[in-house]
């Protein structure tokens, strides 16, 4: 009788493997989002009780009343109206596309600005689980424990410039820091996804924060520059930066 393994069968396993692979990402980068919807959650808790005894700071009066501004105007003449006015007159305008869209749905309030905030918190932290994972070889878990400190920094608890205030700043670290983690995933990459990823990660932090090119430009640079000159200059390296 033979012994040799199904062909079939074969070619099978890789896939339920990869297929079993995909579905625990999906679990794993599911209950990271869910933790930070729990701290936004919080925030916006934080943003009531602070603001029911004390006067908004200069920052967010401006950032809140351009939200209400858009989203109003969403509502009222359009989303295409909504988007030309989240972006004249301002370096900012990503966040108040979002209130645009946002404005079709849901009532202008404080409470958009912190869910802008935290949704750029749940991208940082699946960019380090998927970090971890692909580049330091760590498992699910230990990716997921790794990934774990960065919902307990201290500044993003703080009434001033925290996630329960609306400021440009915090959204600047958070998706400087996953721009930076997207570089790090695209240099061992076989495939193009993660430059992709690189791409709207690079091009969401300058349209959050109108200074953001001259921080990737003084930090970034000069290491890509490094990595192209002595360590990648195959064409997929060369293909990927240019997504």
């Amino acid at each position: 009788m033979s012994s040799n393994p199904d062909p079939q069968l074969s070619e099978k396993a890789p896939q339920h493997q990869q297929q079993d692979s995909r579905l625990e990402a999906l679990q794993f980068l599911g209950m990271i989002v869910g933790c930070c919807i729990i701290v936004g959650w919080g925030a916006t808790i934080l943003n009531q009780r602070f603001y029911s005894t004390n006067q908004p700071f200069y920052d967010s009066v401006s950032y809140h009343d351009l939200t209400h501004h858009v989203m109003t105007t969403s509502k009222e003449q359009g989303l295409f109206a909504g988007i030309s006015a989240a972006c004249s007159g301002s370096t900012v305008c990503l966040p108040f596309i979002f209130s645009a869209f946002a404005g079709l749905i849901v009532e202008p309030s404080r409470q958009i600005g912190i869910w802008i905030q935290t949704g750029e918190l749940a991208f940082l932290c699946c960019t380090l689980w998927i970090f971890f994972r692909r580049v330091s070889g760590a498992s699910a878990w230990t990716a997921m424990f790794a990934t774990a400190p960065i919902l307990l920094l201290r500044c993003l608890y703080m009434n001033s410039g925290g996630l329960s205030d609306y400021r440009m700043d915090l959204s600047l670290m958070l998706l400087f820091g996953a721009t930076c983690l997207w570089y790090l995933i695209a240099f061992r990459a076989t495939s193009y996804w993660p430059f992709f990823m690189l791409g709207v990660s690079c091009a969401s932090t300058c349209l959050f924060r109108g200074t953001a090119p001259v921080y990737f430009i003084v930090a970034v640079g000069p290491i890509v520059l490094g990595d192209i000159l002595f360590f990648r200059r195959d064409r997929r390296f060369f293909a990927g930066l240019s997504i």
